[in-house]
Protein backbone atom coordinates (compact mmCIF):
# COMPACT_ATOMS: atom_id res chain seq x y z
CA UNK A 1 0.00 0.00 0.00
CA UNK A 2 1.53 3.22 -1.06
CA UNK A 3 0.86 5.87 1.43
CA UNK A 4 1.70 8.75 -1.20
CA UNK A 5 -0.96 7.72 -3.09
CA UNK A 6 -3.87 10.52 -3.54
CA UNK A 7 -6.68 8.36 -2.33
CA UNK A 8 -5.14 7.68 1.05
CA UNK A 9 -5.84 9.82 3.81
CA UNK A 10 -2.98 10.44 6.40
CA UNK A 11 -3.46 7.09 7.86
CA UNK A 12 -2.33 5.08 5.13
CA UNK A 13 -5.58 3.73 4.48
CA UNK A 14 -6.98 4.09 0.97
CA UNK A 15 -9.68 4.02 0.20
CA UNK A 16 -9.89 1.90 -2.89
CA UNK A 17 -8.18 -0.88 -1.47
CA UNK A 18 -9.90 -4.69 -1.82
CA UNK A 19 -11.66 -5.43 0.61
CA UNK A 20 -9.74 -8.62 2.05
CA UNK A 21 -6.91 -6.02 2.28
CA UNK A 22 -8.77 -3.84 4.37
CA UNK A 23 -10.09 -6.47 6.84
CA UNK A 24 -6.50 -7.79 7.03
CA UNK A 25 -5.61 -4.41 8.26
CA UNK A 26 -8.41 -4.07 10.18
CA UNK A 27 -7.88 -7.48 12.33
CA UNK A 28 -4.03 -5.81 12.52
CA UNK A 29 -5.17 -2.84 14.11
CA UNK A 30 -7.53 -4.38 16.71
CA UNK A 31 -4.89 -6.90 17.60
CA UNK A 32 -2.59 -4.03 18.10
CA UNK A 33 -5.20 -2.00 20.24
CA UNK A 34 -5.69 -5.32 22.44
CA UNK A 35 -1.94 -5.80 22.68
CA UNK A 36 -1.53 -2.56 24.38
CA UNK A 37 -4.80 -2.59 26.34
CA UNK A 38 -3.30 -6.00 27.81
CA UNK A 39 -0.22 -4.25 28.44
CA UNK A 40 -1.61 -1.02 30.33
CA UNK A 41 -4.07 -3.72 32.36
CA UNK A 42 -1.01 -5.56 33.52
CA UNK A 43 1.12 -2.65 33.98
CA UNK A 44 -2.24 -1.26 35.97
CA UNK A 45 -2.35 -4.40 38.25
CA UNK A 46 1.51 -4.16 39.20
CA UNK A 47 1.44 -0.65 39.85
CA UNK A 48 -1.32 -0.80 42.01
CA UNK A 49 -0.21 -3.90 44.26
CA UNK A 50 3.68 -1.83 44.64
CA UNK A 51 1.71 1.08 45.47
CA UNK A 52 1.01 0.08 48.81
CA UNK A 53 4.94 -0.61 49.23
CA UNK A 54 5.86 2.80 47.83
CA UNK A 55 4.37 5.58 48.66
CA UNK A 56 5.76 7.43 45.53
CA UNK A 57 3.82 5.40 43.20
CA UNK A 58 0.47 6.10 44.81
CA UNK A 59 0.39 8.87 42.24
CA UNK A 60 0.94 6.69 39.18
CA UNK A 61 -1.17 3.98 40.76
CA UNK A 62 -4.32 6.69 40.62
CA UNK A 63 -3.31 7.45 36.86
CA UNK A 64 -3.29 4.16 35.82
CA UNK A 65 -6.74 3.82 37.68
CA UNK A 66 -8.24 6.84 36.30
CA UNK A 67 -7.56 5.83 32.69
CA UNK A 68 -8.78 2.09 33.46
CA UNK A 69 -12.21 3.97 34.38
CA UNK A 70 -11.92 6.36 31.52
CA UNK A 71 -11.75 3.14 28.91
CA UNK A 72 -14.95 1.69 30.96
CA UNK A 73 -16.51 4.80 30.44
CA UNK A 74 -15.99 4.82 27.13
CA UNK A 75 -17.34 1.66 26.11
CA UNK A 76 -20.90 2.11 28.06
CA UNK A 77 -20.90 5.53 26.39
CA UNK A 78 -20.26 3.28 23.03
CA UNK A 79 -23.08 0.84 24.05
CA UNK A 80 -25.24 3.36 24.81
CA UNK A 81 -24.90 5.85 21.58
CA UNK A 82 -25.30 2.36 19.10
CA UNK A 83 -28.36 1.51 21.37
CA UNK A 84 -29.88 4.86 20.18
CA UNK A 85 -28.71 4.38 16.72
CA UNK A 86 -30.42 0.99 16.82
CA UNK A 87 -34.00 2.49 18.44
CA UNK A 88 -33.60 5.23 15.65
CA UNK A 89 -33.42 2.87 13.23
CA UNK A 90 -36.20 0.45 14.62
CA UNK A 91 -38.26 3.72 14.31
CA UNK A 92 -37.71 4.53 10.98
CA UNK A 93 -38.71 0.73 9.85
CA UNK A 94 -41.66 0.96 12.11
CA UNK A 95 -42.58 4.46 10.16
CA UNK A 96 -41.11 4.03 7.25
CA UNK A 97 -43.84 3.08 5.02
CA UNK A 98 -42.11 4.60 1.95
CA UNK A 99 -39.83 2.34 1.94
CA UNK A 100 -38.83 -0.15 -0.62
CA UNK A 101 -38.51 -3.55 0.47
CA UNK A 102 -34.51 -3.44 -0.32
CA UNK A 103 -34.36 -0.33 1.87
CA UNK A 104 -36.10 -2.31 4.78
CA UNK A 105 -33.47 -5.39 4.53
CA UNK A 106 -30.71 -2.51 5.04
CA UNK A 107 -31.83 -1.28 7.94
CA UNK A 108 -32.00 -5.33 9.48
CA UNK A 109 -28.54 -5.42 8.27
CA UNK A 110 -27.43 -2.21 10.13
CA UNK A 111 -29.23 -3.60 13.07
CA UNK A 112 -27.79 -6.48 13.05
CA UNK A 113 -24.35 -5.25 12.39
CA UNK A 114 -25.50 -2.89 15.34
CA UNK A 115 -26.24 -5.67 17.57
CA UNK A 116 -23.04 -7.17 17.22
CA UNK A 117 -21.06 -4.74 18.07
CA UNK A 118 -22.43 -4.15 21.19
CA UNK A 119 -22.46 -7.65 22.25
CA UNK A 120 -18.51 -6.98 21.20
CA UNK A 121 -18.42 -4.26 23.20
CA UNK A 122 -20.65 -5.57 26.67
CA UNK A 123 -18.42 -8.58 26.34
CA UNK A 124 -14.97 -6.14 26.69
CA UNK A 125 -17.14 -4.28 29.38
CA UNK A 126 -17.40 -7.14 31.16
CA UNK A 127 -14.17 -8.43 30.66
CA UNK A 128 -12.81 -4.81 32.12
CA UNK A 129 -15.22 -5.42 35.28
CA UNK A 130 -13.58 -8.75 35.59
CA UNK A 131 -9.99 -7.39 35.94
CA UNK A 132 -10.77 -5.54 38.02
Amino acid sequence: MNISNSNSNTNGYDKYMPLDERDTLLVQIENAKQRARAKLLEKYFVINEKASQNVFLGGVARKYSDFYNDVLKQREDQINALNVLYEHIEDMKNTGNKMSVSQKKDLEREQKTISKEIGELEKLKMELLKEK
